[in-house]
């Protein structure tokens, strides 16, 4: 990749932006790591090396975070919360033990983003998905689905139906699950226990699936998990080991290739959702109108329901409706019949990026 003044100029306002909009007030380390990045053309260099398609921030901050978890002596590291027990507030120095820390892991740095991908996998958003399949059941009238995950890395989103969710106002799903997903859910009747259709097969697709017993997988995880956010990685670290009993199913591969495959493979009157959530992100515009065409031209063939829960723009489909009133970066968490011509796409809810609340959008009549 070139380097020139308008790529750095171009990735500077992404590492800007992601201090602005996602880490502002959720992580002061990662807020001002940003915007010191983004003055300093050497180290927004280090992000060129990313593979095409990767968030930049998300990359370059997980690869520091991975080198600076290994070396708890280096001056940068006083500033991590989960590297040393009395951390410092960032300062007017935050910025030279930066550069001190790269320039002495320089080539680490590049290893790391250019080799390894952005593989969140916030269990939380799993609140989400319970949430979006019930509204499936009840406004579509479907009893049983198949369901698919793009995008999935470790596959916990895909163990919904083992963790117990405690959704506010009292409302426990699974009362015997474990571990527990805390979600403060607004907008919806707080007497409303949700009820997703009986899942009849779960399967996630990912270029690089993480299974739980690899440590050097797992460790690469941990790394994209916030300094400041121990409680993220302590459910984490929870939700991997009942991964570890109970793996997911993991096909891996480049979904366009994968999908179809999937799809034929299941009885052709089983109904089929396709869920994806912060995984178009790493698509580029051509791709994201291919992967809508690909799933626009498996449902000719059957019943099938598109989930999504990406940043508004990422698809282009959903919009807030006008009496949303949420400050922030949140995703859209939109549903698409699109074996049904008429359909619409339906903005089901606001979501937290890590799942830590839901502001219910859509009605909660069934469909017409």
């Amino acid at each position: 990749m070139t380097t020139d003044r308008v790529d750095l100029d171009a990735i500077a306002g992404r590492f800007e932006a992601f201090a602005r909009d996602e880490v502002h007030g959720n992580s002061p380390l990662y807020e001002a790591l940003c915007l010191a990045i983004a003055r300093a053309p050497w180290l927004l260099e280090l992000a060129t090396h990313c593979r095409a398609g990767q968030a930049q921030p998300n990359l370059l901050l997980a690869a520091i975070h991975h080198l600076v978890r290994r070396d708890p002596a280096a001056g940068l590291a006083r500033y991590y919360a989960d590297v040393v027990k009395e951390p410092v507030a960032p300062d007017a120095a935050l910025p030279e033990a930066l550069s001190a820390f790269c320039a002495a892991h320089r080539d680490a740095i590049i290893g790391l983003v250019a080799t390894r991908l952005v593989q969140t996998n916030e269990p939380r958003r799993s609140a989400a998905l319970l949430l979006a399949l019930d509204a499936i059941r009840r406004r579509h009238g479907i009893e049983r689905l198949a369901l698919i995950e793009v995008g999935t890395s470790a596959g916990l989103n895909l163990l919904f139906e083992r963790y117990r969710f405690d959704l506010g106002y009292g409302r426990v799903v699974n009362p015997g699950g474990a571990p527990e997903i805390v979600c403060e859910v607004g907008g919806q009747d707080p007497a409303a226990i949700p009820a997703p259709p009986r899942i009849t097969s779960i399967t996630g697709v990912d270029l690089n699936p993480i299974a739980a017993d690899d440590p050097e997988e797992v460790d690469w995880l941990r790394s994209l998990v916030w300094p400041e956010q121990s409680e993220r990685w302590t459910l984490l670290a929870d939700a991997l080991a009942v991964s570890a009993t109970h793996p997911p199913r993991f096909e891996r591969g480049d979904a366009f290739e994968v999908l179809p495959r999937l799809v034929a493979e299941l009885p052709a009157d089983e109904p089929v959702c396709v869920f994806h959530s912060a995984t178009l992100a790493h698509f580029d515009p051509a791709d994201r109108l291919a992967f809508a065409e690909l799933l626009r031209s498996l449902a000719t063939t059957r019943d099938l329901y598109w989930l999504s829960m990406e940043n508004a723009h990422v698809t282009g489909l959903f919009e807030a409706p006008a009496s949303a009133a949420i400050t922030g970066g949140y995703f859209v968490l939109g549903l698409v019949h699109l074996s049904d011509p008429e359909a619409q796409p339906v903005a089901l809810a606001a979501v937290n990026p890590h799942a830590r609340w839901i502001e219910w959008w859509a009605s909660e009549a069934p469909a017409e």
